[in-house]
């Protein structure tokens, strides 16, 4: 786990403020793919590369934002189908290096989150992302795409973090922190993303603009959806 300390002292967190003790919520984890950053494009493009390589079809992004979610290794397992599954290690040799070298050509911070990032914190809440990217991949979109210190932890897969929906990183940044279950919002835009929250013991907040949309959360039973990004303000109190 990457972790970023820029908190001086008891209620301080250097030049994003002090943390309000009114507050309800001290700790925000975020998911990535889909909740800060649509690398939807990206990462359809890496996969069909890789497909096309092995002379397989193609699949559209639409179709590609229903297999996104559960990390690489299924997402290449779903673009296969059932009859190529003898092709997995080789689709995945072959489409992570494209995805590695291509991975921030079209992808994009959603609208509004920069601003509502930087709200947060300068409320003095601690914040962290959670993603089934590997670990130096995700720090390398996130060192792209968001300023050095703006998340106090940056947690992908590896060797003692399984991938979503297992709990465990999001438990260990709850335990970095200091921060118990029920003073901390897990955000997500996926299934994946909810079974990560409720294994934690975390409320799950769901985002509309994401690769599954409101109807999918809805069916999950979600009980809070927000469609901008500045909504997760009025949750804190």
């Amino acid at each position: 786990m990457a972790v970023v300390e820029p908190c001086g002292g008891e209620g301080l967190c250097g030049s994003y403020g002090r943390r309000d003790v009114n507050l309800r919520y001290r700790a925000i984890l975020f998911d990535l793919d889909g909740t800060l950053v649509d690398t939807l494009e990206d990462l359809t493009a890496a996969m069909n590369y890789g497909l096309r390589r092995l002379g397989l079809p193609e699949h559209s992004a639409e179709v590609c934002r229903r297999m996104i979610g559960n990390g690489v290794d299924i997402f290449a397992s779903r673009a296969l189908g059932p009859d190529h599954q003898d092709l997995h290690g080789r689709l995945i040799e072959v489409m992570m290096p494209y995805y590695e070298a291509h991975c921030m050509d079209r992808s994009r911070v959603y609208e509004g989150v920069q601003e509502a990032l930087a709200e947060l914190r300068g409320r003095g809440i601690r914040v962290a992302v959670v993603t089934n990217k590997d670990q130096p991949q995700a720090e390398k979109v996130m060192g792209h795409y968001f300023a050095d210190g703006l998340f106090d932890a940056i947690v992908g897969v590896g060797p003692q973090v399984p991938v979503k929906p297992d709990p465990t990183g999001t438990k260990r940044v709850l335990d970095t922190f200091g921060v118990g279950s029920d003073q901390a919002l897990f955000i997500g835009d996926s299934e994946i993303d909810y079974e990560t929250a409720e294994n934690a013991g975390v409320r799950f907040v769901g985002v509309a603009w994401g690769f599954r949309g409101r109807p999918a959360l809805a069916r999950l039973g979600v009980k809070t959806v927000i469609e901008r990004p500045g909504e997760i303000l009025n949750l804190l109190s």
